[in-house]
C-alpha cells in the first residue's frame, strides 16, 4: 500500500531522478512504499517518464486520500542527508532502471564524458561557473585527462552538440567514439543519462552537474570532479574522485561566450528548437 505522495520539482531530468533515488532509499529503510509526482508544468522541461524503481512509483498525477510528506527542499534534503548514508543512497541508485534497451556494442565499457555549459555560465549561483573562462579550463583539465589515460572507447554526450564535435576534435586517434544502442524514438536527455550509467566513469566537464552526478550514483561509478565542494558532498554522497590541480593544464579558448560567437549561439537554439518540436510530436501522438 502507497503511503504517501511526494511533489517533485519540474526542473531537470537530474535533479528528478535525485529525489527518486533519495525516496527510494528511504522507502527501502522504512519498508513502506510511495508515490513520486511527475512535475511537467515547464514545456521546455516536460519529460515522459520512461524509467521505473523498485518501491517508488512515478506518476503524473497525486494519489488521492494519502497525505504528502518532504516535499519543502530545506526540509527534504536535511531529513534525506540525516537519514541515508552513501551505501544506503548507492542501493537505491541500481534499483532505477530504464523501460527500455540501452547498451554500448564496445568490448569494454567506455569512460563517459558528459559536457554541461550553456545555461551554467554567467550566474552568482554557487554551481554556476562564472564565466567562460572558467567552462574552458574544465575542458582542457578532461581533454589532458583523457589524452594521459589512453581509454580505449569513449563516450560523450553534451546539452550542445557544438561542444561535443570540438571535443572529439581532439581527443587521440587511439581512442574510439562510441554510442549506445537503443531505439531512435527515445529522448536525447534518456539516452544520454542512462549511456553515462554504463561507462566505466564520468569526468563532470563543469563546476557542477546533477545529471551527471545522479548516473555515477545509478551505475554505481566513480565520477571524476574539478571541485570539491563539502555540500554537494553530502547532498549526494557519490564516489566522488577530485583532481583539483591545473598548475599543469594549459587552457586554450574552445568555446567563446555566444555574445560573442554566434556558431554556438545557433547550434544552441538549434538544438532547444528540435526539443520543443519533439516534445509537441509526442504530446499530439499522444
Amino acid at each position: 500500500m502507497v503511503k504517501f505522495n511526494f511533489s517533485g520539482r519540474p526542473d531537470g531530468l537530474g535533479n528528478r531522478i535525485e529525489q527518486i533515488i533519495m525516496l527510494e532509499g528511504v522507502c527501502s529503510k522504512k519498508n513502506i512504499t510511495g508515490n513520486y509526482v511527475w512535475n511537467n508544468s515547464y514545456i521546455h522541461r516536460s519529460y515522459d517518464i520512461l524509467f521505473s524503481t523498485k518501491q517508488v512509483s512515478i506518476n503524473e498525477k497525486p494519489i488521492g486520500h494519502i497525505p504528502f510528506k518532504w516535499d519543502e527542499t530545506p526540509e527534504e534534503q536535511s531529513f534525506f542527508s540525516g537519514f541515508l548514508n552513501q551505501k544506503d543512497v548507492l542501493e537505491a541508485g541500481q534499483t532505477i532502471t530504464p523501460n527500455f534497451d540501452i547498451h554500448f556494442d564496445s568490448p569494454e565499457k567506455p569512460v563517459g564524458i558528459h559536457i554541461r555549459g550553456t545555461d551554467r555560465i554567467g550566474s552568482d549561483h554557487h554551481h554556476f561557473m562564472k564565466d567562460y573562462d572558467e567552462f574552458n579550463a574544465y575542458i582542457s583539465k578532461t581533454i589532458k585527462l583523457v589524452k594521459e589515460l589512453k581509454p580505449k572507447y569513449v563516450y560523450i554526450c553534451s546539452e550542445n552538440e557544438a561542444y561535443r564535435k570540438i571535443f572529439v576534435k581532439h581527443l587521440d586517434k587511439c581512442t574510439s567514439i562510441v554510442e549506445p544502442v537503443c531505439d531512435a524514438d527515445i529522448p536525447s536527455e534518456y539516452r544520454d543519462f542512462f549511456a553515462l550509467t554504463l561507462c566505466e566513469r564520468i569526468y563532470m566537464c563543469s563546476k557542477f552537474s546533477s545529471f551527471s552526478i545522479t548516473a555515477s550514483l545509478i551505475g554505481n561509478i566513480p565520477l571524476v570532479s574539478y571541485v570539491n565542494d563539502d555540500l554537494v558532498v553530502k547532498r549526494y554522497q557519490a564516489l566522488f574522485n577530485y583532481d583539483l590541480d591545473f598548475s599543469t593544464v594549459k587552457v586554450k579558448t574552445y568555446y567563446k561566450d555566444p555574445a560573442t560567437s554566434k556558431k554556438v549561439l545557433l547550434m544552441s537554439y538549434k538544438d532547444k528548437f528540435k526539443a520543443f518540436l519533439y516534445r509537441i510530436y509526442k504530446r499530439l501522438k499522444t
